[in-house]
């Protein structure tokens, strides 16, 4: 019965460094089936973190890749004609996570690095340390 999700980020997304590995973290993501007359059928809160590496790219972008995500959904709203529970929405999206996660990645790696006042911004180096994410910008 579900004709459309509409998802709601209610926290930015938050990137951190810990034991020098680079993590990324979403938090509060909201995801709501509805049917085609826009009433709400199933909700879910989800909360996912994986690992997050940037290299430079072959063109001077930044080249992203995700890793595998831990992922966790929580039930919000259920319909009674509905019964997809949290673990089944883990899993649902697990596996769609190869998908996004590489999508995501190419989407990122394709911002090009800006020049500014004339000056080419070089290939970022990225680097977790106690606790930062230490970002080395050569400026050419």
């Amino acid at each position: 019965n579900t004709k459309a999700l509409k998802l709601d980020m209610k926290l930015p997304p938050m990137v951190r460094a810990k034991d020098g590995v680079i993590q990324l973290q979403v938090g509060d993501l909201i995801l709501s089936a509805r049917d085609e007359s826009d009433v709400e059928l199933q909700s879910f809160a989800l909360s996912l973190s994986t690992t997050l590496a940037a290299a430079p790219g072959a063109s001077g972008n930044i080249a992203v890749t995700l890793g595998e995500p831990t992922i966790k959904a929580q039930v919000l709203v259920q319909s009674p004609t509905e019964d997809t529970s949290g673990e089944q929405l883990e899993g649902i999206v697990d596996g769609a996570w190869g998908l996004v996660g590489n999508m995501l990645g190419d989407t990122l790696g394709a911002v090009p690095m800006p020049s500014v006042a004339g000056m080419q911004i070089g290939a970022p180096a990225l680097k977790g340390q106690q606790g930062f994410l230490l970002v080395d910008v050569p400026v050419q």
